[in-house]
């Protein structure tokens, strides 16, 4: 099923100042970046031919997923806690996933949508900044693999469903759920929520913290939005999402 932009704009309840839909793209955040925004922004595509990833990793676009780039103005609450916008975006897509396509996803620190073990999608945020380096937007990119292929195979991810009859009604419900949390944050409900739904959480991992390796066990999400990690002497480390990003389940 193509992206109908009529039928977005009926399903989409909240507030949406402008909608642009592309068949092919380089990338939607890359767009996004490109252009001036106000108010609540949605930018989607089929397909990319570039798409973004963490660390400046490509994401696999095929026709067969959801390119989703909400533009949002930027927030006191998010910008001295940038983890909270990422984990909120985070909970409102596994929750848009369950109320659209009943399927039970989860969440793999910091950015990962996991579905059966393995990546389903994935969630990236950047700043977008006015001529004076004030951070204007917020720009969020979040990428679902919808269906089946047989570049998605090759990298080792999974898709969700089997047919794309509700893809309009997914990306209108994720846009509906990360616009209200944008407007309305509560960071002891998103800390709730993403804990509730966090793989490996009570798993033996290890990490590399300044090129020491920790074995330990997560057990949750502090209040500033860091991984907590207890190691086996029973010490408790507080890890950014930068130190936390080669985590690894033993």
């Amino acid at each position: 099923m193509k992206i109908s932009e009529n039928k977005l704009l009926d399903l989409i309840q909240q507030p949406l100042t402008k909608l642009v839909v592309f068949d092919k793209i380089d990338s939607t955040m890359n767009y996004a970046q490109a252009n001036a925004w106000s108010g609540h922004n949605l930018v989607m595509a089929e397909s990319q031919t570039a798409g973004k990833g963490q660390h400046g990793h490509a994401f696999a676009s095929p026709a067969t997923g959801i390119y989703e780039t909400i533009i949002v103005p930027a927030k006191t609450e998010f910008i001295k806690q940038p983890g909270m916008l990422t984990l909120g975006v985070g909970v409102c897509v596994r929750q848009a996933i369950k109320d659209v396509l009943d399927v039970e996803t989860r969440l793999k620190w910091v950015n990962d949508i996991y579905y059966r073990q393995k990546k389903c999608g994935g969630i990236l945020v950047e700043t977008k900044s006015d001529s004076y380096n004030q951070i204007q937007n917020f720009v969020i990119g979040i990428g679902l693999n919808l269906m089946s292929n047989e570049q998605l195979k090759q990298v080792g991810a999974v898709s969700l469903v089997n047919d794309d009859n509700l893809k309009n009604e997914l990306i209108a419900k994720i846009y509906d759920l990360v616009i209200k949390m944008v407007c309305q944050p509560d960071s002891k409900i998103i800390i709730r929520e993403y804990q509730k739904y966090l793989i490996w959480k009570k798993q033996l991992v290890s990490i590399l913290v300044n090129d020491n390796k920790i074995v330990g066990k997560i057990t949750g999400i502090s209040d500033d939005f860091q991984l907590r990690l207890v190691d086996e002497k029973k010490q408790e480390y507080l890890l950014t999402t930068e130190e936390s990003q080669h985590l690894r389940i033993k």
